[in-house]
């Protein structure tokens, strides 16, 4: 029978073994001389030594500066408006009141029902729905406008739209 015989390893793939602590090996017929092939394994152990060299400070940290730009770049921009994580139909009176006391129109909120803070920069309040008012940074936790009825919750909006504007 004929047997096909074994292709070669690749510089790459020597090296790879040679990383992972496997010694590659090839048939005696197809190998080159023992010479070629003691500086190939030696520059393979060099190459792999080199992969375990640990990264330095300044290497870490312009990494981690790369990874939050790309992080940020895949944030959407609010435009300095409102981010309202609500359906549009909740717009009634005491939005309108709060855009004019923010100075902004209805042309400077996003309606996003289902949306996370997080994927949006440069807004200047998002408002998240919730059953208790509270504000963390610039998120604004709270019921929809239209279901903020009573006197006391609305007066408790208020200072907490004092803090932010």
């Amino acid at each position: 029978m004929n047997e096909p015989t074994p292709k070669p390893l690749s510089k790459y793939q020597a090296a790879m073994l040679t990383h992972m602590g496997i010694v590659p090996w090839q048939l005696k017929t197809n190998s080159q001389d023992v010479a070629q092939l003691d500086s190939e394994v030696t520059t393979q152990s060099n190459v792999s030594s080199s992969a375990l060299q640990l990264p330095s400070q300044e290497q870490k940290q312009a990494g981690l500066q790369r990874l939050r730009q790309q992080i940020e770049s895949k944030r959407k921009s609010a435009n300095n408006g409102l981010l309202l994580c609500m359906p549009e139909t909740a717009n009634n009176q005491l939005l309108a009141d709060l855009l004019l006391y923010a100075d902004l129109s209805i042309t400077h909120c996003i309606f996003k029902e289902n949306a996370d803070p997080n994927d949006y920069v440069d807004f200047k309040l998002a408002w998240q729905v919730g059953d208790k008012l509270s504000l963390n940074g610039l998120v604004l936790t709270a019921p929809t406008p239209d279901k903020i009825n009573s006197s006391q919750d609305k007066r408790q909006l208020w200072r907490i739209l004092h803090q932010v504007f």
